[in-house]
């Protein structure tokens, strides 16, 4: 199987100011204005990690210990003035791109067994940084044109798997595997690829493709529990990876070659990527 990217967020809090170091404070003054001052945001990180789904338990890695991986991550930065409390900007102004670069180094350092592909820091809503420490997801060529459309549906589902007792599924699944099912709102984002050059209906296969991808996936899922109802998830628990991974398998053949990628969104802080 093709590598699968998940993506948690979290958010946390801190202050900072921008300097360059050996410059007075007045020359800082001129240098970032009011960026030269104590100020603070609400950052938003995302951590997005590469790996072959488990096929015992249908995930690349549990979303509950990347958790914990990044809470233990954060504790140096959450609430602290990064320059004053931190030593990480004794040196460096922390800028939201040496900020991502810091925090992903710290995250290598701390769990070197875990794949990390991209870390993107949101300094606010309009402002980001990515840090990539390895070679990004495939990306198109420049003769490539990429469309996407959302398509949602909301479906309950229970994460278990019969290969395993029930104490183990518990251990690994948490509350995920109540056996009276929960649910989530579904987004997925359906990516096509093109060729630049081409007529533009033909980019715009992906309003001729829109009806096959309906019927595939948000109304054959939309108000369905995934593993009671459809014969895919009898025997595999229905993670988002796999959820993904059979999606794709659906739409494969009915888009002519044109499937680049799928995203699906599963809560506000989770999301996978998968390009097949």
């Amino acid at each position: 199987m093709s590598l699968l990217y998940l993506t948690k967020r979290m958010e946390f809090s801190s202050s900072h100011f921008y300097f360059h170091p050996g410059r007075k404070p007045e020359e800082n003054v001129r240098a970032f204005g009011k960026e030269a001052r104590t100020h603070g945001h609400n950052y938003l990180l995302e951590l997005t990690l590469e790996g072959e789904v488990d096929p015992l338990t249908g995930m690349v890695i549990n979303t509950v210990d990347l958790k914990e991986m990044m809470q233990d991550l954060l504790v140096d930065f959450d609430h602290k003035h990064l320059n004053l409390d931190t030593p990480y900007f004794k040196e460096q102004s922390p800028t939201t791109d040496h900020l991502a670069q810091t925090l992903g180094e710290l995250f290598q350092k701390a769990f070197p067994k875990v794949r990390l592909s991209r870390v993107r820091l949101f300094e606010n809503e309009g402002l980001f940084s990515d840090f990539t420490p390895k070679p990004s997801p495939p990306a198109p060529g420049r003769e490539m044109i990429l469309a996407t459309r959302t398509y949602r549906f909301s479906a309950a589902h229970r994460l278990h798997t019969p290969k395993l007792s029930d104490e183990e599924n518990l251990k690994i699944y948490g509350k995920c595997n109540n056996p009276n099912s929960h649910g989530h709102n579904y987004v997925l984002d359906v990516t096509l690829k093109g060729k630049a050059g081409e007529k533009p209906k033909q980019i715009e296969d992906l309003d001729r493709f829109d009806g096959m991808i309906r019927k595939e996936v948000s109304d054959r899922y939309d108000h369905y529990y995934l593993d009671r109802d459809f014969e895919e998830f009898k025997n595999s628990p229905s993670t988002a990876e796999n959820i993904l991974v059979v999606i794709w398998n659906r739409l494969v053949p009915l888009l002519s070659g044109r499937l680049y990628k799928l995203k699906l969104v599963e809560t506000r802080d989770n999301y996978f990527e998968y390009f097949g």
